[in-house]
């Protein structure tokens, strides 16, 4: 009876063997077939966990002694009637660029819509136009800047934040008075959804994990927006002095990293900032001293966090207006380290706002001004090498500002927002900055 049990068990095992063979050879080799999935389709497979969608763009390790910089301004829709974009860029996950177009006049801002394959520029529509539809718009209401960053999340729409400025006043703490609007907009329909409204001007917006995170001044309010409950909350961080930073950061855990800055002793002048990092129940883990963070002594010069970018192994790295750079480390759950790797080339003297990863791990890029001259510079921030290279782009006007982060395309190009003055004319200018030679083959994302 025992030898029968045995034999009995040991045909089923070989014809369960045999049919999971039968079935692999039909299939075919499921890693041999994921190596042939395009791109894109990767990219549409993102889950909810994922803090980017796409994912961002590395391009190999530079040679610093190859590189050779081009640039180029892209004449974007409505440039006459927009005064800056000011670091207002973004990318969807068919390599689309994303520019929001500030108003010249302070009332309403648009989005502009760049496909680098075939050089079309489309306009995707206004804020006041979206609040029309949406039956929010309120008489005499203004909205003349998208100052944040256009963030893509995991279920393929992107996110930013518009503004009005219309009677702040730093001094007294008093906002604007038509507040803010968080909203969404699918990049390929262009069609707007309204999130909510907050009476803090949103400045900045960064994406983690399944929430949306929004800087509001003054008094920095972090905002958070749920993707899957689309609920939203706030809370304040606490800033002094009418100080806002132009940005903040946030993982694929969903902590998000929010600067603060206090007068201590209070009403002793003297000012010290620190990053406060909080979890997705906007619980505070800590607060991290930033020794080089002002960049004057009043709080309110200072832009904050002017650059981010983001490395393949979940770090994170800013840039802020003093020119430090400080690493984020990416620890799970766990409270992340934050620490001084860097300052600018040509530091004190120069400043940037923009930040880019070129590979992921060691190579840093970005413009910055030394004595009203742009430049693009290229750092190993392991090592501490880099090099500067000169920036063509319209090398007869003095007056020009340039900012943007992390903004890629699939060959691996820049791209900057900012303004140019001419004369009495303010221009809204778009710019494609290229490193060619080192860095011309996209070779992973």
């Amino acid at each position: 009876m025992q030898r029968t049990y045995a034999l009995m068990l040991i045909v089923v095992f070989l014809a369960v063997v045999i049919g999971l063979t039968t079935m692999m050879l039909q299939l075919g080799d499921p890693i041999a077939d994921a190596d042939l999935l395009s791109l894109p389709d990767q990219k549409e497979s993102l889950g909810p966990a994922s803090t980017f969608a796409p994912t961002p763009v590395y391009t190999r390790s530079p040679e610093l002694g190859k590189l050779i910089v081009e640039d180029r301004e892209l004449l974007i829709p409505y440039r006459d009637h927009g005064n800056a974009v000011w670091g207002a860029t973004g990318r969807d996950r068919k390599g689309r660029i994303w520019f929001g177009v500030s108003g010249a006049a302070g009332n309403d801002s648009r989005l502009v819509r760049y496909d680098p394959a075939d050089g079309s520029i489309a306009s995707a529509g206004g804020v006041l136009d979206a609040l029309r539809k949406a039956g929010l718009l309120r008489d005499g209401e203004r909205q003349g800047k998208i100052h944040s960053r256009i963030v893509g999340a995991a279920d393929g729409n992107l996110y930013f934040a518009s503004m009005d400025e219309t009677g702040e006043d730093a001094k007294q703490g008093k906002l604007p008075r038509w507040g803010s609007h968080l909203w969404r907009i699918d990049p390929s329909s262009m069609d707007w959804e309204h999130l909510g409204t907050a009476p803090e001007a949103l400045i900045a917006v960064a994406a983690g994990g399944q929430w949306i995170y929004a800087l509001g001044y003054w008094d920095h309010v972090l905002y958070q927006f749920d993707t899957l409950t689309q609920k939203l909350k706030s809370i304040a961080i606490g800033s002094a002095q009418g100080h806002v930073s132009r940005n903040l950061v946030a993982n694929e855990q969903g902590h998000v990293f929010v600067p603060r800055v206090q007068e201590q002793p209070p009403g002793s002048g003297d000012f010290v900032a620190s990053l406060v990092e909080l979890n997705p129940d906007l619980l505070e883990i800590q607060a991290t001293p930033l020794d080089y963070y002002m960049v004057a002594e009043s709080p309110g010069s200072s832009h904050g966090i002017v650059g981010v970018a983001d490395q393949k192994d979940g770090s994170r790295i800013i840039l802020v207006n003093g020119g430090a750079l400080y690493r984020i480390g990416s620890s799970g759950l766990l409270p992340a380290e934050v620490r001084l790797i860097g300052r600018l080339p040509e530091s004190p003297d120069s400043r940037g706002e923009s930040l880019f990863d070129l590979d992921g791990r060691d190579y840093l890029a970005g413009a910055l001004r030394t004595n009203k001259v742009w430049k693009i510079w290229v750092m190993n921030w392991q090592d501490g090498v880099s090099r500067v290279f000169p920036l063509d782009w319209r090398s007869e006007l003095p007056s020009k500002l340039l900012y943007g982060s992390m903004t890629r395309d699939d060959q691996g190009s820049l791209y900057l927002g900012g303004q140019v003055k001419d004369g009495k004319e303010r221009l809204a200018v778009a710019l494609r900055v290229t490193l060619l030679e080192g860095l011309l083959d996209t070779v992973s994302r």
